[in-house]
């Protein structure tokens, strides 16, 4: 816990007490699910399974996805996603990795399936992203 409260204060992201209702923040209060969310962030690119997370933790595949929803306030899958697509920003944002080396970095199968999935997060194609960049 406190190396992830370290990472985050490093991040620039407040740790403070008064956090309200479901956050990732609040997760990483459970020991169990800090597992999670630690393997989550250190291989967005990887294919999980809830069953595989629900492993790592040591919990069955029905209680894991309970209080991953509970605690984070989104279904495992879902973070991942949104996870997946705030790291394509950031690649496309600071990198001149091509489409298809973002997709893969980030865990997508090609660059069309992490364009339809950007757009619906974000409401804009990954181009207009990447254009919007400042120098």
């Amino acid at each position: 816990m406190v190396e992830a409260v370290s990472m985050l204060a490093l991040l620039g992201v407040s740790t403070s007490e008064d956090t309200v209702g479901p956050s990732w923040l609040q997760a990483l209060k459970d020991p169990q699910l800090m597992v999670a969310l630690s393997a989550l962030h250190q291989g967005p690119n990887r294919a999980f399974l809830v069953e595989d997370l629900a492993r790592l933790c040591g919990m069955s595949r029905s209680a894991f996805a309970l209080r991953f929803r509970a605690l984070v306030g989104t279904p495992p899958s879902r973070y991942l996603a949104q996870l997946r697509i705030d790291r394509c920003q950031v690649l496309l944002d600071e990198s001149d990795l091509s489409l298809e080396q973002v997709a893969t970095a980030v865990g997508y199968s090609c660059a069309a399936a992490l364009s339809h999935a950007f757009k619906r997060a974000k409401g804009h194609a990954p181009g207009r992203q990447r254009r919007s960049r400042r120098p």
